[in-house]
Formats: structure tokens, sequence, C-alpha cells
């Protein structure tokens, strides 16, 4: 009988290697599309490859919430198929092993992905969200600093056209200041003989404050002239980011204590925000359980494809997964329309495969059914 602490070392040394493949590969192709959805933005920012590869890491947590459940899946399937492909799982059965004996590896690899999914979903993906946004408003700060140039009329920030005859980067202080401000229906100018570019690091607000200036009303029925000593006029940073929606304040974002510290404040009559948390609060329990239903229904379809090629059978698994993401998206839009609980909306394709799961044992230990392929 082969030594099966070495068994499992092997096993678990494939499974990891196959999961860190199938995770890259599902990273990098979220991130490349995500950054030709962002392109126009992160252009106009001028960014570096350091700072667009900081981004993207720190955008990595929500992404990997939902892909280890798929890359757990998949590399379950593979290392399976590979056995039963070479006759491995053959060979240990007529050693006295079955496939049960050789479970603990695949258990305790996937309970390892379900652990880090779970810290993910508790704290991951509020850090990753904040870090984000802080890192991206900072970049913002200093792009707003930089395109305010001597002489020239800046025109970065929707509705506002700047014009500054001396700047002082490091100090923030400007000089001749001329500002077109068309966000209101009648559009105002201001001008003024001193400013400064102020930052609130409280509410992440970038803002001129000028000193002694005039406020000139271009409405031409009524046209008016206020005289200030100092007046603060905000410039949203968030108007930059054309195509990305940055609210720290949605769920989706928001930390695990932070989602239960509003369940018990909230008032259930609150009846779209109270069912939007419970919602999820019960996806930040489902998916990371989803890493083990998901990986053990794999690993018996394994046994039951035998023979089948590689990229067929991943790709049956890929259609297995959507199914289920197509499950789970239909219970969390009948959850949203109040027509389902989330007990049921949220929890059902888990145990809808849990089932599956138990169904796929059930034929593979007592070799009910097989699919062999032959030359």
């Amino acid at each position: 009988m082969p030594k099966l602490p070495l068994l499992y070392r092997k096993l678990f040394a494939e499974l990891s290697l196959i999961h860190i493949l199938c995770l890259s590969v599902f990273i990098s192709l979220i991130v490349l599309g995500r950054l030709l959805q962002l392109g126009k933005m992160l252009v106009s920012l001028d960014l570096s490859i350091g700072d667009v590869g900081k981004l993207m890491f720190f955008l990595c947590p929500f992404f990997l919430f939902v892909l280890l459940p798929v890359a757990c899946m998949l590399s379950m399937f593979l290392t399976f198929q590979r056995m039963s492909a070479d006759r491995e799982l053959i060979a240990l059965r007529s050693s006295g092993i079955s496939m049960i004996n050789i479970l603990p590896p695949a258990m305790v690899f996937l309970l390892l992905i379900t652990g880090v999914n779970f810290w993910i979903s508790f704290t991951g993906i509020s850090w990753g969200m904040e870090r984000f946004y802080d890192h991206l408003i900072s970049l913002a700060r200093t792009k707003a600093r930089l395109s305010l140039r001597p002489g020239y009329f800046c025109s970065e920030f929707p509705s506002l056209t700047l014009y500054v005859q001396n700047v002082e980067h490091k100090k923030g202080e400007v000089t001749h200041i001329f500002i077109e401000n068309k966000k209101l229906a009648k559009s105002t100018v201001i001008v003024g003989p001193k400013g400064e570019l102020e930052w609130d690091p409280s509410r992440k607000i970038l803002y001129f404050s000028i000193k002694n200036g005039r406020i000139y009303s271009l409405d031409t029925s009524s046209p008016s002239i206020i005289s200030f000593q100092e007046y603060d006029m905000k410039l949203d940073l968030k108007r930059l980011f054309k195509g990305l929606h940055l609210n720290s304040h949605e769920p989706k974002f928001m930390s695990w204590r932070k989602i239960n510290d509003l369940l018990k404040k909230m008032n259930k009559g609150q009846k779209a925000s109270y069912t939007e948390l419970l919602e999820e609060w019960h996806k930040r329990l489902a998916i990371p359980l989803s890493c083990i239903v998901l990986g053990l229904f794999a690993i018996p379809l394994a046994w039951i494809l035998e023979g089948v090629k590689r990229i067929y059978g991943s790709l049956f698994m890929m259609g297995m997964f959507l199914l289920y993401y197509s499950l789970f998206a239909l219970g969390k839009s009948l959850v949203e329309g109040g027509a389902l609980s989330p007990w049921i909306g949220i929890w059902a394709p888990n145990i809808l495969f849990c089932i599956f799961t138990a169904c796929a044992f059930y034929l593979a230990l007592g070799e009910k059914v097989k699919y062999f392929v032959r030359n």
C-alpha cells in the first residue's frame, strides 16, 4: 500500500499549483478588462505603471472574493481528472485506497481557501476599497495641483474654467485667480488677487480658498457683483473619475463589522436599505462556503468523466459554475424584489449543489456511471 502521507503531500502540492495558475489567469483577465473599462480615466490622470499596479492590487480582494470558488472548482476537477485519466485512481483502488481515503488533503486545501475567502469577506474587501479610494483621490489631488499652470486656462474640472497667473506648487499658493463657474443655471465668474489650494483630509475635499475677491453674475437681465473676504470653492475630484462609481457607503464595499452594526441600528421599517444589508450579510457567508461546495462537487465529476480531454472537461466545469452563478444572480434579484427571503435566495445555489455533490459521489463510488473515451 502506498504511503498516504507522501500521497497527501503530492496531491496537496498539485492542487495548490493548479489553483494558483487558474487564479492567475482569471485575475489577469478581469484586471485587463477593468483597465480597458477605465482606460480614459487613467490616461486623463496621467498615471505611472506603478500607480496603476497599486490601484489594481487594492481591487484584488474584491475580485478574489468571487474568483476563489471557481478556481477551487476548476483546480479540483483538473487534478482529479488527470489522476483518473492516467489511471492513478484505479491503481490506488487496486492497492486498497478508495476515493474517500484521498479526500483529506483536498478537504484541508478547501478549508484553507475557504478561510482565506472568509478573511476577504469580513475584512479584505473594505481594506482594499478604502485604500483604492484614498490612493485614487490622492492621485487626483496631485493631478489637480499640477494642472494649475501659470498663464494657462485649466478645464480639467467639469463645469469649471480656472486661470492663475502664478503658482507655488509646494505651498499650494496661487495669485491673480480667475474662475468661471458653469455649475449653476446662471454662469458666474470669481476673481481674486490671492488664494490657496487646501486639502481637508477628514472629508477628502480639495478646495480653493480665495481671499478678498469678487463674484460677478453673468446674468444679462440682472447682473450683480458680490465682494467677499474669503470664499471656499470645492473642487469635486470624484467628477474626474468618469466611468467609475466611487461610493464607499455601498454595502458591497463595507466591512463585516460595519454591516452588523448597521443591521442592529437600522429599523426594519426601512425595507429597501435593510433588505440590501441583510442580503449582503448572507452573501458574505454563502460565497466563501461555496469554495467547499463547488470544490467537492468537482471531485466525483472528474472520476465520472474519465477520458474526456481537459479542454472539454474545463469547459463543462465552467458551464457548471455559470449555472451556479446564474442561480445566485436569480436568487439575488428575487431577494432585492422582495419575492424571496435572503435565507432562500442567497443559500439556494449552495444547497442545490450540495445535493448534486451527494448524487455525484454516489455514482462515482458505486461506479454507476462512467464516461470512457476509446481510441
